[in-house]
C-alpha cells in the first residue's frame, strides 16, 4: 500500500454533480475516492441515463483506465468529494512490475464485469422489491467492509433519480417501493441517513 500511496500526485476536491469524465474521454489521471459518492453511467438509445454502480468512499474511480486509453461511460459526483489522484502511466507502470499484481487486476476485472452482468439478468427476473431491497443490502456490505457502517446506519445520498436510473424503474415506482419499505419499519430513511431496522427481514425481501 504504501508503495502505491509513494505514485500519488496529489488529491482533488470536487463538487456535487461534477462531471469527472465523460465515455469516450482519454483518461490521463486515476482517480481513488477518499470521501464522497459518484455514479458510473451510459446513455441508452432515447438520452437517458443507465447506472452500472455507485462509487463509494475507498472505491478505484477509473480502474480500467490502466488497461483502456479511454472512458466507457461517464463518472459524475453525487456528493462533495475529496479524490486521490495518480498518473494511470505511473499506476500501469507499477502494475506490470510483477505477474502477481497483474493477474490481481486481471482478477478485479473479470469481477467487475461479471458483476455487472449479474445484474442485468436479475433485472430481467426479480420484482421491484427484490431490486431495491437488494440493492440496499449491496451498499450496506460494501460500506460496512470499510467501516462505515454503525448500528445499521450509514450515508445514503442517492436521490430516487439515482435508484430509477441503477434499477430500470420509474421513480413514482421507487417511491412506492421505499414507502412500503420504511411502513413496514424494515428501514428508516432521514436526512441522507439509512437506518436498517429489521436487517433479517431486508434479506427475506431481497429473495
Amino acid at each position: 500500500m504504501s508503495e502505491i500511496l509513494a505514485l500519488r500526485t496529489g488529491v482533488r476536491v470536487v463538487a456535487k454533480k461534477t462531471v469527472l469524465f465523460r465515455e469516450g474521454d482519454p483518461f490521463r489521471d486515476f482517480y481513488s475516492v477518499r470521501e464522497g459518492w459518484a455514479a458510473c453511467y451510459g446513455l441508452s438509445e432515447r438520452g437517458t441515463p443507465r447506472i452500472f454502480d455507485f462509487i463509494l468512499p475507498g472505491d478505484p474511480v477509473n480502474l480500467s483506465s490502466i488497461r483502456l486509453e479511454a472512458s466507457h461511460s461517464t463518472m459524475e459526483a453525487i456528493t462533495d468529494m475529496v479524490l486521490c489522484a495518480f498518473r494511470c502511466s505511473d499506476l500501469a507502470r507499477y502494475m506490470h512490475e510483477t505477474e502477481d499484481r497483474w493477474r490481481r487486476l486481471e482478477n478485479v476485472l473479470i469481477g467487475e464485469f461479471v458483476a455487472s452482468k449479474k445484474k442485468f439478468i436479475e433485472w430481467a427476473t426479480n420484482s421491484s422489491m427484490q431490486r431495491v431491497a437488494r440493492l440496499i443490502l449491496s451498499l450496506a456490505k460494501r460500506l460496512d467492509e470499510r467501516g462505515l457502517v454503525q448500528n445499521g446506519s450509514f450515508q445514503f445520498p442517492l436521490r430516487y433519480r439515482h435508484i430509477s436510473d441503477a434499477l430500470g424503474m420509474t421513480q413514482v415506482h421507487v417511491n412506492r417501493v421505499m414507502a412500503t419499505l420504511r411502513n413496514q419499519g424494515i428501514i428508516e430513511l432521514e436526512k441522507q441517513i439509512l437506518h436498517i431496522r429489521q436487517h433479517r427481514e431486508l434479506v427475506a425481501v431481497s429473495k
